[in-house]
């Protein structure tokens, strides 16, 4: 048996009938319950939601591997029930109900280029406190968080460009010293190493996207293909840049996407990713055609009608997100 229905409660003490009523609840008959006796019912009360207090909530977030980082400096843009509730610093305070619904983005400003943002939601406790942290305790992993960010208050630096050197696969030597020649129709690797700086992510809010400029002409950007340690990279990416943000250089050049994966430098310290290089069949690549490639990392960021986007670029007017210096890559050809 299970009813629902006003929290109307009676029990019978030395014959008085006490009724009290407070909320709704949901009440189930049990029994064989020990220490009742024989023939008793024993009605469990499972009482429901009720109204909760204002509660103070205080801003926490911290750097992902030097949690004593001061983050002062830094802000957290707070959404309460699907409005802009404001930005506070770290360690600043604002007041809600208790079950009011949050979205918490960390070092979203666009001024924090030092972090990447971070995404977290959950509802205000409702446990009589007069303040709380919004830390994981409380704030699960959002819809827009990386899988690399967790917990979210624990926020990714991006402030050191990763190093690169590029080679001849075959021979091992750097292009800087010997550019890489393809003949017509035939097809090169380039190997290019990414030594990444430790302890900072790079695109862990939802992935890279690498992107490569070529010219039509004397390569066949079809047969164009990347790989990272190994692995096929996905092509067109998830987040095609626009022109705005990855311009050609020539009327005659083209471009091509690929994902990237997200990047702990604490876990992966350097990639190895292969571009096999395809010439054209009747034009072979000459030095005026290098290629050249960016990994560009993704980031959130504030959308002018309201909201929070994810991309590599603000949608609004193509600038740039995410770190203030991406992976360039250049690969000289003969």
């Amino acid at each position: 048996m299970a009813l629902k229905g006003f929290e109307t409660i009676a029990l019978v003490l030395l014959g008085v009938l006490v009724l009290h009523t407070t909320g709704i609840v949901n009440f189930s008959a049990l029994t064989g319950v020990e220490g009742a006796e024989a023939g008793v019912t024993v009605v469990k009360v499972d009482v429901g939601d009720r109204a909760c207090g204002a509660t103070t909530m205080t801003v926490d977030f911290s750097e992902k591997y030097s949690v004593g980082t001061s983050m002062t400096a830094y802000n957290a843009t707070v959404y309460l029930n699907g409005g802009i509730k404001g930005i506070f610093s770290e360690g600043g305070t604002f007041t809600a109900q208790g079950k009011d619904e949050l979205n918490v983005y960390y070092a979203l400003d666009p001024a924090s280029n030092d972090y990447y943002a971070s995404h977290a939601s959950g509802a205000v406790p409702c446990t009589g406190q007069t303040a709380a942290f919004m830390t994981s305790a409380i704030l699960e992993k959002g819809s827009l968080a990386g899988a690399l960010q967790t917990p979210p208050e624990h926020v990714y630096k991006s402030q050191t460009a990763a190093s690169v050197n590029e080679y001849n696969e075959e021979t091992n030597t750097l292009l800087s010293s010997t550019a890489l020649a393809i003949g017509a129709g035939g097809t090169e690797t380039a190997k290019i190493i990414i030594k990444w700086d430790y302890e900072e992510g790079y695109g862990v809010v939802a992935g890279n996207t690498l992107a490569c400029r070529f010219t039509d002409s004397e390569i066949d950007q079809s047969e164009v293909i990347a790989s990272v340690n190994g692995a096929a990279l996905t092509t067109p990416a998830k987040y095609v840049p626009s022109g705005t943000r990855f311009s050609l250089s020539a009327a005659n050049q083209s471009s091509k996407t690929w994902d990237f994966p997200a990047i702990d430098a604490k876990a992966t310290t350097s990639s190895t990713l292969l571009l096999r290089i395809k010439g054209d069949d009747t034009n072979q690549p000459t030095a005026r055609t290098n290629m050249s490639c960016e990994i560009i990392d993704a980031d959130l960021f504030e959308l002018d009608a309201g909201g929070v986007g994810v991309g590599v670029e603000d949608s609004d007017d193509n600038s740039n997100v995410g770190r203030s210096t991406e992976v360039l890559i250049n690969i000289p050809l003969s």
